[in-house]
């Protein structure tokens, strides 16, 4: 069963762990978890229990360019919260890159006979990391 413990675990390893396999999508967009629930993760617990945690729910952030806090989250259902996620800008890699390009980089992928999630994966850091580059003026 997923408890609040366990989904504030996978939350700090996905915003703050750059070995996570999430973490591009998190902790690389600057996704952050509100400074008293990193300090404290029973106050997580606490505000969980307080504001619609039941087993089978998960933990849903309203406005995806926000981090982690007490007024951008909620708990929803595993439905609802696999349908927030599959819209455009819903936080998975059809925010970055249109049906066609994907499809480019697969077959890309086939032909250097890799795996097509590390090259889509590098390509998003790259964008990422030429976004970071350009708003820093370099």
């Amino acid at each position: 069963m997923r408890t609040p413990l366990k989904t504030f675990r996978n939350m700090k390893s996905r915003c703050y762990h750059p070995t996570d396999k999430k973490y591009l999508y998190y902790g690389g967009k600057g996704i952050t978890i509100y400074e008293q629930w990193l300090k404290n993760p029973v106050s997580f617990a606490t505000w969980s229990e307080n504001n619609g945690w039941e087993p089978g729910k998960h933990i849903h952030r309203q406005d995806n360019s926000k981090g982690y806090t007490p007024d951008n989250c909620e708990w929803v259902s595993k439905e609802d919260h696999q349908a927030k996620h599959s819209r455009p800008g819903g936080g998975n890699e059809s925010t970055y890159l249109d049906g066609a390009t994907r499809a480019r980089l697969w077959a890309l992928a086939e032909r250097l006979g890799i795996k097509r999630n590390e090259l889509v994966k590098d390509a998003i850091k790259f964008y990422l990391d030429r976004q970071e580059t350009k708003k820093e003026g370099k």
